[in-house]
Protein backbone atom coordinates (compact mmCIF):
# COMPACT_ATOMS: atom_id res chain seq x y z
CA UNK A 1 0.00 0.00 0.00
CA UNK A 2 1.07 3.42 -1.46
CA UNK A 3 0.91 7.18 0.25
CA UNK A 4 -0.67 8.04 -2.25
CA UNK A 5 -3.39 5.17 -2.69
CA UNK A 6 -6.64 6.72 -2.54
CA UNK A 7 -8.69 6.86 0.92
CA UNK A 8 -11.51 4.80 -0.58
CA UNK A 9 -9.24 2.54 -1.99
CA UNK A 10 -7.78 2.16 1.63
CA UNK A 11 -11.36 1.89 3.17
CA UNK A 12 -12.46 -0.85 0.56
CA UNK A 13 -9.25 -2.78 1.43
CA UNK A 14 -9.76 -2.52 5.24
CA UNK A 15 -13.58 -3.27 4.69
CA UNK A 16 -13.04 -6.82 2.79
CA UNK A 17 -10.08 -7.95 5.22
CA UNK A 18 -12.89 -7.42 8.06
CA UNK A 19 -15.25 -9.52 6.18
CA UNK A 20 -12.81 -12.33 6.11
CA UNK A 21 -11.90 -12.19 9.65
CA UNK A 22 -15.65 -12.26 10.62
CA UNK A 23 -16.18 -14.97 8.18
CA UNK A 24 -13.05 -16.88 9.93
CA UNK A 25 -14.80 -16.36 13.32
CA UNK A 26 -17.88 -18.02 11.64
CA UNK A 27 -16.21 -20.87 10.46
CA UNK A 28 -14.64 -21.71 13.82
CA UNK A 29 -17.19 -21.25 15.55
CA UNK A 30 -19.39 -23.62 13.70
CA UNK A 31 -16.49 -25.87 13.16
CA UNK A 32 -15.96 -26.27 17.26
CA UNK A 33 -19.58 -26.32 16.95
CA UNK A 34 -19.83 -29.42 15.14
CA UNK A 35 -17.19 -31.49 17.51
CA UNK A 36 -19.03 -30.78 20.50
CA UNK A 37 -22.33 -31.86 19.38
CA UNK A 38 -23.34 -35.36 17.53
CA UNK A 39 -24.08 -34.76 13.86
CA UNK A 40 -24.55 -37.82 11.34
CA UNK A 41 -25.02 -36.68 8.01
CA UNK A 42 -27.31 -39.44 7.11
CA UNK A 43 -30.03 -38.43 9.86
CA UNK A 44 -29.22 -34.55 9.00
CA UNK A 45 -30.79 -35.65 5.64
CA UNK A 46 -33.42 -38.17 6.70
CA UNK A 47 -34.80 -35.09 9.08
CA UNK A 48 -35.15 -32.34 5.93
CA UNK A 49 -37.06 -35.28 4.50
CA UNK A 50 -39.63 -35.12 7.64
CA UNK A 51 -39.77 -30.84 7.56
CA UNK A 52 -43.30 -29.33 8.04
CA UNK A 53 -44.03 -27.00 4.95
CA UNK A 54 -46.71 -25.30 6.25
CA UNK A 55 -45.35 -23.15 8.85
CA UNK A 56 -42.22 -22.49 6.55
CA UNK A 57 -44.99 -20.95 4.19
CA UNK A 58 -46.46 -18.87 7.26
CA UNK A 59 -43.42 -17.36 8.14
CA UNK A 60 -42.52 -16.65 4.69
CA UNK A 61 -45.62 -14.26 4.73
CA UNK A 62 -45.20 -13.14 7.94
CA UNK A 63 -41.46 -12.21 7.32
CA UNK A 64 -42.30 -8.69 5.28
CA UNK A 65 -45.16 -7.60 8.10
CA UNK A 66 -41.96 -8.06 11.00
CA UNK A 67 -39.57 -6.06 8.57
CA UNK A 68 -42.73 -3.63 7.98
CA UNK A 69 -43.13 -3.22 12.06
CA UNK A 70 -38.98 -2.37 11.78
CA UNK A 71 -39.19 0.14 9.52
CA UNK A 72 -42.15 1.53 11.43
CA UNK A 73 -40.34 2.13 14.94
CA UNK A 74 -37.17 3.81 12.61
CA UNK A 75 -39.47 5.77 10.56
CA UNK A 76 -40.81 8.02 13.83
CA UNK A 77 -36.86 8.62 14.22
CA UNK A 78 -36.50 9.44 10.73
CA UNK A 79 -39.43 11.30 10.72
CA UNK A 80 -38.28 13.43 13.44
CA UNK A 81 -34.83 14.11 12.16
CA UNK A 82 -36.51 15.69 9.18
CA UNK A 83 -35.10 13.18 6.51
CA UNK A 84 -38.01 13.29 4.08
CA UNK A 85 -38.86 9.73 4.83
CA UNK A 86 -42.56 7.96 4.95
CA UNK A 87 -43.10 4.76 6.21
CA UNK A 88 -43.66 3.06 2.63
CA UNK A 89 -39.68 4.72 2.04
CA UNK A 90 -38.06 3.20 4.87
CA UNK A 91 -39.86 -0.59 4.29
CA UNK A 92 -38.96 -0.73 0.91
CA UNK A 93 -35.41 0.28 1.75
CA UNK A 94 -35.71 -2.07 4.65
CA UNK A 95 -36.83 -5.07 2.21
CA UNK A 96 -33.71 -4.66 -0.43
CA UNK A 97 -31.72 -3.61 2.81
CA UNK A 98 -32.17 -7.49 4.21
CA UNK A 99 -29.80 -8.99 0.83
CA UNK A 100 -26.87 -6.57 1.45
CA UNK A 101 -27.48 -7.68 5.37
CA UNK A 102 -26.92 -11.09 4.79
CA UNK A 103 -23.23 -10.49 4.29
CA UNK A 104 -22.60 -7.74 6.49
CA UNK A 105 -23.29 -7.44 10.74
CA UNK A 106 -25.02 -5.12 12.24
CA UNK A 107 -28.03 -4.73 9.52
CA UNK A 108 -26.12 -2.53 7.49
CA UNK A 109 -27.10 -2.83 4.43
CA UNK A 110 -30.40 -1.52 5.31
CA UNK A 111 -28.26 1.84 7.19
CA UNK A 112 -27.03 2.31 4.31
CA UNK A 113 -29.65 2.49 2.06
CA UNK A 114 -32.41 4.46 3.84
CA UNK A 115 -29.66 6.77 4.27
CA UNK A 116 -28.69 6.66 0.50
CA UNK A 117 -32.58 7.28 -0.47
CA UNK A 118 -32.96 10.08 2.25
CA UNK A 119 -32.56 13.61 1.33
CA UNK A 120 -30.68 14.47 4.29
CA UNK A 121 -28.35 11.11 4.48
CA UNK A 122 -26.36 12.01 7.48
CA UNK A 123 -29.17 12.89 9.68
CA UNK A 124 -30.98 9.82 8.55
CA UNK A 125 -27.88 7.92 9.21
CA UNK A 126 -28.27 9.86 13.16
CA UNK A 127 -31.40 8.83 13.33
CA UNK A 128 -31.03 5.05 12.20
CA UNK A 129 -27.96 4.97 15.05
CA UNK A 130 -30.53 5.89 17.49
CA UNK A 131 -33.00 4.03 16.61
CA UNK A 132 -30.80 0.86 17.02
CA UNK A 133 -29.57 1.73 20.59
CA UNK A 134 -32.68 2.11 21.61
CA UNK A 135 -34.24 -1.52 20.32
CA UNK A 136 -31.14 -2.79 21.20
CA UNK A 137 -32.22 -1.62 24.71
CA UNK A 138 -35.27 -3.35 24.08
CA UNK A 139 -34.07 -6.12 22.81
CA UNK A 140 -32.22 -6.80 26.15
CA UNK A 141 -34.73 -6.21 28.26
CA UNK A 142 -36.92 -8.65 26.54
CA UNK A 143 -33.57 -11.28 26.76
CA UNK A 144 -33.37 -11.06 30.29
CA UNK A 145 -37.22 -10.97 31.23
CA UNK A 146 -37.64 -14.26 28.79
CA UNK A 147 -34.18 -15.94 30.30
CA UNK A 148 -35.06 -15.66 33.90
CA UNK A 149 -38.53 -17.50 33.05
CA UNK A 150 -36.53 -20.17 31.51
CA UNK A 151 -33.61 -22.70 32.66
CA UNK A 152 -30.95 -20.16 32.17
CA UNK A 153 -31.31 -17.55 34.87
CA UNK A 154 -28.04 -16.53 35.07
CA UNK A 155 -28.10 -15.29 31.41
CA UNK A 156 -30.88 -13.34 32.36
CA UNK A 157 -28.78 -11.46 34.81
CA UNK A 158 -26.19 -11.34 32.41
CA UNK A 159 -28.68 -9.47 29.55
CA UNK A 160 -29.96 -7.56 32.36
CA UNK A 161 -26.58 -6.28 33.39
CA UNK A 162 -25.77 -5.47 29.29
CA UNK A 163 -29.22 -3.46 29.79
CA UNK A 164 -28.00 -0.97 32.68
CA UNK A 165 -24.73 -0.59 31.01
CA UNK A 166 -26.16 -0.05 27.41
CA UNK A 167 -28.26 2.86 29.46
CA UNK A 168 -25.04 3.99 31.45
CA UNK A 169 -22.74 4.51 28.47
CA UNK A 170 -25.33 6.30 25.94
CA UNK A 171 -26.18 8.29 28.83
CA UNK A 172 -22.36 9.07 29.40
CA UNK A 173 -22.08 9.37 25.67
CA UNK A 174 -25.00 11.92 25.32
CA UNK A 175 -24.42 14.36 27.94
CA UNK A 176 -20.71 14.23 28.12
CA UNK A 177 -18.34 12.09 25.85
CA UNK A 178 -20.40 13.77 22.81
CA UNK A 179 -18.20 17.03 22.55
CA UNK A 180 -15.51 14.43 21.34
CA UNK A 181 -17.49 12.92 19.13
CA UNK A 182 -16.30 13.83 15.33
CA UNK A 183 -20.14 15.26 14.68
CA UNK A 184 -20.77 18.90 12.87
CA UNK A 185 -23.05 21.24 14.46
CA UNK A 186 -25.90 20.51 12.67
CA UNK A 187 -25.49 16.62 13.41
CA UNK A 188 -25.90 17.67 17.06
CA UNK A 189 -28.78 20.00 16.80
CA UNK A 190 -30.29 16.89 14.89
CA UNK A 191 -29.60 14.55 17.54
CA UNK A 192 -30.99 17.06 20.15
CA UNK A 193 -34.07 17.96 18.60
CA UNK A 194 -34.85 14.31 17.99
CA UNK A 195 -34.58 13.25 21.86
CA UNK A 196 -37.15 16.66 22.43
CA UNK A 197 -39.60 15.34 20.25
CA UNK A 198 -39.79 12.27 22.21
CA UNK A 199 -43.06 12.73 23.20
CA UNK A 200 -44.18 12.14 19.64
CA UNK A 201 -42.92 9.21 19.05
CA UNK A 202 -42.44 7.40 22.58
CA UNK A 203 -45.34 5.76 23.04
CA UNK A 204 -45.48 4.49 19.43
CA UNK A 205 -41.72 3.56 19.20
CA UNK A 206 -42.51 1.18 21.90
CA UNK A 207 -45.99 -0.63 20.49
CA UNK A 208 -44.02 -1.10 17.15
CA UNK A 209 -40.56 -2.73 18.73
CA UNK A 210 -43.23 -4.81 21.24
CA UNK A 211 -45.01 -5.84 17.55
CA UNK A 212 -41.44 -6.87 16.05
CA UNK A 213 -40.78 -8.56 18.86
CA UNK A 214 -43.70 -10.84 18.48
CA UNK A 215 -43.61 -11.03 15.18
CA UNK A 216 -40.16 -12.29 15.28
CA UNK A 217 -41.03 -14.60 18.09
CA UNK A 218 -43.88 -16.02 16.19
CA UNK A 219 -42.00 -16.48 13.08
CA UNK A 220 -39.15 -18.37 14.62
CA UNK A 221 -41.77 -20.90 16.57
CA UNK A 222 -43.08 -21.44 13.11
CA UNK A 223 -39.47 -23.00 12.20
CA UNK A 224 -39.59 -24.71 14.88
CA UNK A 225 -42.94 -26.24 14.48
CA UNK A 226 -41.66 -27.45 10.88
CA UNK A 227 -38.54 -29.05 12.57
CA UNK A 228 -40.89 -31.14 14.38
CA UNK A 229 -39.78 -29.05 17.37
CA UNK A 230 -42.02 -28.22 20.46
CA UNK A 231 -40.76 -24.72 22.51
CA UNK A 232 -42.45 -22.38 24.68
CA UNK A 233 -42.90 -18.52 24.58
CA UNK A 234 -40.31 -17.64 26.72
CA UNK A 235 -37.69 -20.38 24.87
CA UNK A 236 -38.27 -18.97 21.95
CA UNK A 237 -38.07 -15.05 22.60
CA UNK A 238 -34.94 -15.76 24.60
CA UNK A 239 -33.70 -17.52 20.97
CA UNK A 240 -34.90 -14.24 18.86
CA UNK A 241 -33.55 -11.68 21.14
CA UNK A 242 -29.95 -13.45 21.44
CA UNK A 243 -29.53 -14.52 17.75
CA UNK A 244 -30.57 -10.39 16.93
CA UNK A 245 -28.03 -9.13 18.82
CA UNK A 246 -25.49 -11.71 17.94
CA UNK A 247 -26.26 -10.89 14.19
CA UNK A 248 -25.56 -7.16 15.21
CA UNK A 249 -22.13 -7.96 16.76
CA UNK A 250 -19.23 -7.01 14.12
CA UNK A 251 -17.74 -10.26 15.35
CA UNK A 252 -19.32 -12.91 12.40
CA UNK A 253 -21.00 -12.94 8.78
CA UNK A 254 -24.67 -12.38 10.15
CA UNK A 255 -24.92 -13.88 13.22
CA UNK A 256 -23.55 -17.26 11.62
CA UNK A 257 -21.93 -19.58 14.28
CA UNK A 258 -23.44 -16.96 16.99
CA UNK A 259 -26.98 -18.09 15.89
CA UNK A 260 -26.35 -22.09 16.02
CA UNK A 261 -24.28 -21.85 19.47
CA UNK A 262 -27.44 -19.92 20.74
CA UNK A 263 -30.05 -22.39 19.16
CA UNK A 264 -27.78 -25.65 20.70
CA UNK A 265 -27.71 -23.75 24.09
CA UNK A 266 -30.99 -23.50 24.73
CA UNK A 267 -33.09 -25.59 22.33
CA UNK A 268 -31.41 -28.51 21.88
CA UNK A 269 -33.70 -30.41 24.46
CA UNK A 270 -36.82 -29.04 22.99
CA UNK A 271 -36.39 -30.52 19.11
CA UNK A 272 -35.60 -34.40 18.33
CA UNK A 273 -32.28 -34.11 17.69
CA UNK A 274 -28.88 -32.50 17.69
CA UNK A 275 -28.86 -32.86 13.78
CA UNK A 276 -32.71 -30.45 13.67
CA UNK A 277 -30.76 -27.83 15.66
CA UNK A 278 -28.36 -27.83 12.39
CA UNK A 279 -31.55 -28.02 9.98
CA UNK A 280 -33.36 -25.11 12.27
CA UNK A 281 -30.37 -22.94 12.43
CA UNK A 282 -30.10 -23.33 8.27
CA UNK A 283 -33.65 -22.90 8.09
CA UNK A 284 -33.62 -19.84 9.51
CA UNK A 285 -31.13 -18.02 7.45
CA UNK A 286 -32.69 -19.54 4.46
CA UNK A 287 -36.09 -17.70 5.07
CA UNK A 288 -34.24 -14.60 5.80
CA UNK A 289 -32.40 -14.99 2.71
CA UNK A 290 -35.29 -15.67 0.42
CA UNK A 291 -37.31 -12.82 2.32
CA UNK A 292 -34.06 -10.57 0.75
CA UNK A 293 -34.69 -11.97 -2.45
CA UNK A 294 -38.30 -10.55 -2.26
CA UNK A 295 -36.95 -7.20 -0.71
CA UNK A 296 -34.39 -6.99 -4.33
CA UNK A 297 -38.14 -7.38 -6.43
CA UNK A 298 -39.50 -5.00 -4.09
CA UNK A 299 -36.94 -2.54 -4.03
CA UNK A 300 -36.86 -2.47 -8.19
CA UNK A 301 -40.54 -2.54 -8.77
CA UNK A 302 -41.31 0.44 -6.29
CA UNK A 303 -40.82 4.26 -7.50
CA UNK A 304 -37.15 5.72 -6.29
CA UNK A 305 -37.34 8.79 -3.85
CA UNK A 306 -35.96 11.66 -5.87
CA UNK A 307 -33.40 14.02 -4.66
CA UNK A 308 -33.84 17.58 -4.84
CA UNK A 309 -31.01 19.69 -6.42
CA UNK A 310 -30.10 21.17 -3.20
CA UNK A 311 -30.50 18.09 -1.69
CA UNK A 312 -28.14 17.97 1.80
CA UNK A 313 -25.84 14.62 2.53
Amino acid sequence: MTDREPVASRRSRSWYEARWIRALVSLVLLGVLARSIHFDPQQWLASTRQVIWWPIVAALLLRPLAVWCNAWHTSLLLESADSGLSLRDVWSAAMFGEMLSRFVPGNLGTLAYVAKISNRASDALLAQVLDRVLFLLVLLLAAAASLALTEHPLLGCAAAGAFVCVIVVARLIYAGMLRWVPLRVEQRDVLQRMLQRRSRWRAPFALACVLSLMLMTLLFWLLVVACGGSVGLFESMAAVTLVTIGAALPFSINGIGIREWVFVSLLAARLPSEETVVLLAAMTYLVGFASALLGVVTWSLMPQKSKPADAQS
